[in-house]
């Protein structure tokens, strides 16, 4: 009888136990549908100030526009300014929406031979008005060799305009000395490499911070794509995207691409 009653006990405890564990699992599933949503609203907010503040930009932009060009005496070159001002947010702000797309789909894409020089020099003339609007003066180092990888143009330029607008960003918050970037390639014993230097106020000093994840980022605005994308870009291309500080001030980061490649036409998948 008292091994009836033990067994009865057991049974008993196994059941309370179960029940337990199943309430305790939905509590973390209601949990995690909780934290998913307020991600998903904090997305949201994020996005909509992505959206809002140069939609908001560029209304102000084009009305500064108008109220020179009404004046008795139009001033055409103001006017022109505040012009190049939209030209360079609407810029901007498609490579966001573009930001976006990447990372929210697993993307197939090719790869072709690739002049890393002409990459470089494209970003370089994409990024001019926003450069000039900022004031930094760009110093441009190409590999005489002209190096060549396996690469997807389309996807590699992005890469170059996400890590240049970084540095303007970066550039944009010192006021006590020139702002300059510099750029160079140069070919290592395996690698092609493009290093992005600039002077701006440098890398976090947040020991556990990963300036690669996605919506990470110390800017007063900005959803921290650019630096994800890069990354989830250069690892489909068999390469890397690396930061590091500089001696005296601002950072460095540093694009790299295998020197070597299959010669036939390939493809990969970004996700």
């Amino acid at each position: 009888m008292l091994e009836v009653s033990s067994m009865r006990s057991v049974v008993m405890d196994l059941f309370e136990l179960r029940t337990a564990v199943n309430l305790l699992h939905g509590t973390e599933r209601e949990s995690d549908r909780q934290l998913r949503l307020t991600q998903l609203g904090e997305l949201a907010g994020t996005i909509m100030h992505e959206v809002n503040q140069p939609l908001g930009a560029i209304i102000s932009s084009a009305d500064a526009a108008l109220r020179w060009l009404d004046r008795d005496v139009p001033n055409v070159a103001s006017a022109t300014r505040s012009i190049q001002r939209i030209r360079a947010i609407a810029g901007r702000s498609g490579r966001t929406i573009a930001d976006l797309q990447l990372l929210s789909a697993n993307i197939l894409i090719d790869f072709t031979e690739q002049s890393l020089n002409s990459i470089v020099e494209e970003a370089v003339r994409i990024s001019k008005p926003q450069l000039a609007l900022a004031e930094v003066t760009t110093t441009i180092c190409l590999d005489p060799a002209r190096p060549v990888a396996k690469a997807n143009m389309d996807l590699l330029l992005q890469v170059m305009l996400n890590v240049i607008q970084n540095a303007i960003d970066s550039v944009l918050e010192v006021s006590d000395r020139k702002r300059t970037l510099s750029l160079r390639t140069f070919t290592s014993s395996e690698s092609v490499i493009v290093e992005f230097e600039d002077n701006g106020v440098g890398l976090s000093q947040d020991p556990g911070a990963d300036l690669f994840d996605p919506l990470y980022t110390t800017k007063k605005s900005g959803m921290g794509l650019g630096l994800a994308l890069c990354r989830r870009v250069m690892v489909a291309h068999g390469g890397s995207i690396q930061a590091r500080p500089n001696p005296v001030c601002g950072a460095t980061f540093a694009v790299s691409l295998p020197q070597v490649a299959p010669s036939r036409q390939c493809s990969n998948v970004v996700g």
